[in-house]
């Protein structure tokens, strides 16, 4: 097991501290088990793997996952220079290339990168996932969704994939491509109080109110006390003249953890005005 794994590699490692093969092991193991001390850890294992003339790939891009992840920016493109010098033409490489322009905002070189992967590689879902979300980002839902759902077919189980497609197809005005996407998560369930809120939204474009209310009550059951009346007058508010002070309205109740109604409103408002990062975090 894990811990067995780990006593192991710290036994190993007392006797042969430069061993950079056991500190990639023991850094892999760190990051996989969740949690800022063991990033922590890893980061610093993963270090001492460069340190010690280990594999110097995967402990490049064992940091670079973590840094991303937290995300820590300015850390995380000083990590890429590194691996950029050490591999340049790699697609790992490339592909953090594309990830930390994605993260700073540079949908066009992130775009770049990403279709480089593609090109090279079409079938590789990591990268059609990536270039997906690119494409999303950027307003090129027709790519997003090909992309997005390409990746999805070679790991049909991958629920936030899932989520990530809907959320495409609900952007390019197909809310019954939607539905059916996030069908599997929610029938027969149990599914998490945001997936029911993400399809109760697709039913509520797809002009199905009754099974909308459904799923926003199934979300509500899960986050009973996340239910507010100040939420459901926002929400009948925003098609109105006074959009703007129920957004206000709804983003002061979501800063107060005031539930799921509120969630459903931002995400419909945010796939409006093509925030779509602020809508899958709504």
């Amino acid at each position: 097991d894990r811990l067995a794994a780990r006593g192991t590699l710290n036994r190993i490692l007392q006797q042969h501290p430069t061993n950079g093969a056991a500190w990639l092991q023991q850094a892999d193991l760190l990051a996989t088990t969740g949690g800022t001390d063991n990033e922590d850890q890893a980061v610093a294992a993963y270090r001492q793997c460069l340190a010690h003339g280990g594999p110097s790939l995967p402990a490049h891009a064992g940091i670079l996952s973590i840094l991303v992840e937290r995300p820590d920016l300015p850390a995380a493109q000083t990590q890429l220079d590194a691996l950029r010098k050490a591999w340049p033409q790699h697609p790992r490489t490339t592909y953090f290339e594309a990830l930390l322009a994605l993260k700073a905002g540079d949908l066009s070189l992130a775009r770049q990168a990403a279709e480089k992967l593609v090109n090279s590689a079409p079938a590789e879902p990591v990268y059609q996932r990536l270039l997906g979300a690119i494409a999303l980002q950027a307003g090129d839902f027709s790519q997003a969704e090909q992309q997005l759902a390409a990746a999805l077919k070679a790991n049909p189980g991958h629920r936030a994939l899932r989520q990530q497609l809907a959320l495409a197809q609900l952007q390019a005005g197909q809310a019954a491509k939607a539905v059916a996407t996030l069908a599997p998560l929610v029938t027969p369930g149990p599914a998490t109080a945001d997936v029911y809120t993400l399809a109760g939204v697709a039913a509520l474009q797809n002009s199905e109110p009754a099974k909308a209310n459904a799923l926003f009550a199934a979300a509500n059951r899960l986050k009973p006390e996340d239910s507010r009346l100040r939420t459901s007058i926002a929400m009948g508010r925003l098609g109105g003249s006074d959009s703007t002070a129920a957004l206000g309205e709804l983003q002061s109740l979501a800063s107060q953890d005031a539930g799921t109604e509120a969630t459903v409103a931002l995400i419909m408002v945010r796939l409006q005005r093509k925030e779509y990062d602020l809508a899958l975090k709504a």
